[in-house]
């Protein structure tokens, strides 16, 4: 499991909940498919943040690498 925040605008498209989402970049154990159980908006002046929380079953991704 793990959280985090992103940058909407320049991530590209909104974090939905219930859905799946890549990590890359989290090294072997952590990358892979997660699902995303919450999503938190903000939205300020310019700017247009979310946080979020994702859990994963298991240590290791089954998924060989993840969709880009």
């Amino acid at each position: 499991s793990g959280s985090g925040s992103l940058n909407v605008l320049r991530y590209g498209r909104m974090l939905k909940a219930r859905g799946l989402v890549g990590v890359r970049g989290a090294g072997v154990a952590y990358d892979g498919l997660y699902y995303v159980s919450s999503v938190t908006s903000t939205l300020k002046r310019g700017e247009f943040k979310q946080s979020f929380e994702l859990t994963r079953n298991g240590l290791v991704s089954i998924t060989p690498a993840v969709p880009v």
